[in-house]
C-alpha cells in the first residue's frame, strides 16, 4: 500500500519574558514564512539567523517526508523520495506550496509556459534592491540560467562541465568529437585515450555528456543521433569491453580528461597530467564544448506567497558577496570571484574565513577534485594566464545542463548498454537513440520535475 505523505511542521516557539512582572509567555506574534523541502536541510543556521535579526517575520521549515517513515540520506542530502517531491510539486501547483521552495532535487524546465505561474521571477528584486545589481553575476552563467529572461532561483556555487585535450593531438588549437578515430589511431588504441582509466560504459559516459550539444539540443528540439560521430563513439567505447571500473587508475600517455572545473587551479591539473600544454575541447559548431553544471544549492520563491518582500530579504542573503566568498567553487558573484582570483594568484589552496551565517571561521578548499592519488602534483600561484584561460572558458560557457537533456542522455546511455552488452547491434543501437530522444523532446515538459 502506498504510503501517504505528511508534512511535518516544525515551528520555532519563542519565549520571551516581560519586564512588569518577571513572567513568561509562549507565543509567536510573527508573521510565518514557510521553508519547503524534501530530504535533508541545510540552511538551518542561515534561518535561525534571519528570525532572530528581525522582529515581523518568522520562517518556519515544512520537511516533507513519508509518513510513518523517519528520513534516510545521505548528510548531503541525496536519495530524498521522488513521493514526497511530487507531493510538494503538486501543493506548489495547487497554491498549497510552501512560501520558500528549496529545489535541490529538482529541475526548471524551459519547454513550460506556466512556469511563472508556480514560481516568481527574481530580477524586479534584483533591479530595485539597494546593493544588487544585475551586473554583480557572470553574465554567461546567468544568460543561461534564465528561463525565458527571468530567473526563478538563487545559484551561488558554480560547476563548468567540460574536456581538457593534450595540445598535440588537436589541430591547430582545436579538438572536437568528429577527431576521435583518429585521435584513438595516432595514439595507438582507444585503451589510452582518456588519462583516467575507463571502460566502455564509463567512457561512453564521460564522452556524451562532454559532447551533449553535438547530439541533442532540447531549446532547438534538435536531435542528431544518426551520425558518423555517434557511430564511431559507440564503436570505439564498445572495443573496451566491460572491465571494473574504480576510477583510481591512471593513463600517463592519455590525452583527454572530462572533468568538472570548480577553482583556477585545474589548468595546472592538466598541464601535470598530460607532461604538456592543453586546450579545451570544441562542439562541432566551433562553441566551446562546455556548459554550467545547474547549481545544487538554489532556493525559489512561491508565487503564490502573500510576503514576497520579505522572502526576497532571505534569499538575497544567498547572492551577496559576503556569503559566496564562502564557496569552494566558482561563486556566481564577481566580487566573491575576484577574492578567489586573488586568493589564486597568492597560491591559496585552502582558505579560512568568517561565515556571515555563524560568525565561525570556516575552511574553503580549492585543490581539484580527483577520483585518483593526486597527492603528488605540486599546484603553485596560478598566473594570469591560467587565470584567463579559466576566465575566458567562463564567458564562451552559454549553456546550462537542463532535466530535459539529463533525461535524453540518460536514455543513450541505457540503449549504449544494451549495445555494450552485445544484445543489439550498432545500427539499432544508433536507430534506437534517435528515436527515443526524439519522443523525450517532443514531450511537452513540466517547470519543476
Amino acid at each position: 500500500m502506498k504510503k501517504k505523505v505528511s508534512v511535518i511542521l516544525f515551528i520555532f516557539v519563542f519565549i520571551f519574558s516581560t519586564a512588569c512582572n518577571g513572567s513568561t509567555e509562549s507565543k509567536s506574534t510573527k508573521k510565518i514564512i514557510t521553508f519547503g523541502y524534501t530530504g535533508y536541510c541545510s540552511y538551518d543556521t542561515e534561518i535561525d539567523r534571519f528570525n532572530s535579526m528581525q522582529d515581523v517575520y518568522e520562517i518556519q521549515m515544512m520537511h516533507y517526508v513519508p509518513s510513518g517513515d523517519a528520513y534516510v540520506g545521505d548528510i548531503n542530502g541525496a536519495g530524498s523520495s521522488e513521493e514526497c517531491k511530487a507531493q510538494l510539486i503538486e501543493d506548489i501547483k495547487n497554491g498549497n506550496g510552501p512560501d520558500i521552495i528549496d529545489l535541490a532535487s529538482f529541475s526548471l524546465c524551459v519547454s513550460d509556459p506556466n512556469i511563472n505561474i508556480y514560481l516568481e521571477d527574481l530580477y524586479p528584486y534584483i533591479d530595485s534592491d539597494s546593493t544588487l545589481n544585475r551586473s554583480d553575476f557572470i553574465s554567461s552563467f546567468m544568460n543561461a540560467y534564465e528561463v525565458n529572461g527571468a530567473l526563478y532561483s538563487t545559484a551561488n556555487a558554480l560547476l563548468i562541465h567540460t574536456s581538457a585535450v593534450s595540445a598535440p593531438v588537436a589541430q591547430n588549437g582545436t579538438w572536437n568529437i568528429e577527431m576521435l578515430p583518429d585521435t584513438v589511431s595516432s595514439i595507438g588504441g582507444v585503451d589510452i585515450l582518456s588519462y583516467v582509466v575507463m571502460d566502455s560504459e564509463v567512457l561512453f559516459c564521460n564522452l556524451i555528456e562532454s559532447f551533449r550539444y553535438d547530439f541533442v539540443d532540447t531549446e532547438k528540439e534538435y536531435v542528431n543521433f544518426e551520425c558518423d560521430a555517434y557511430r564511431n563513439l559507440l564503436k570505439l567505447c564498445g572495443e573496451l569491453g566491460n572491465e571494473d571500473y574504480t576510477g583510481a587508475a591512471t593513463n600517463d600517455s592519455g590525452v583527454l580528461y572530462m572533468d568538472q572545473i570548480r577553482s583556477f587551479y585545474y589548468p595546472q591539473l592538466y598541464k601535470s597530467c598530460f607532461r604538456n600544454d592543453f586546450t579545451f575541447a570544441s562542439n562541432l559548431d566551433g562553441s566551446t564544448a562546455s556548459y554550467w553544471n545547474e547549481p545544487f544549492e538554489k532556493l525559489a520563491m512561491n508565487n503564490a506567497s502573500e510576503h514576497k518582500d520579505a522572502i526576497w530579504q532571505f534569499l538575497r542573503i544567498f547572492m551577496t558577496e559576503e556569503y559566496q566568498k564562502t564557496c569552494s567553487t566558482f561563486p556566481s558573484n564577481l566580487a566573491a570571484l575576484e577574492y578567489q582570483i586573488d586568493d589564486a594568484q597568492q597560491g591559496n589552496l585552502e582558505k579560512t574565513i568568517d561565515s556571515i551565517s555563524t560568525g565561525e571561521r570556516i575552511s574553503r578548499d580549492y585543490t581539484p577534485i580527483t577520483s585518483f592519488d593526486s597527492s603528488g602534483i605540486v599546484y603553485s600561484p596560478v598566473s594570469a594566464d591560467q587565470i584567463q584561460r579559466i576566465l575566458d572558458l567562463m564567458d564562451s560557457t552559454t549553456r546550462i545542463n537542463s532535466d530535459e537533456e539529463n533525461q535524453c542522455i540518460q536514455k543513450a546511455r541505457e540503449i549504449a548498454q544494451q549495445y555494450f552488452d552485445e544484445e543489439i547491434d550498432l545500427n539499432t543501437a544508433v536507430n534506437l537513440t534517435q528515436e527515443d530522444v526524439t519522443a523525450i523532446i517532443n514531450h511537452n515538459g513540466n517547470a519543476l520535475n
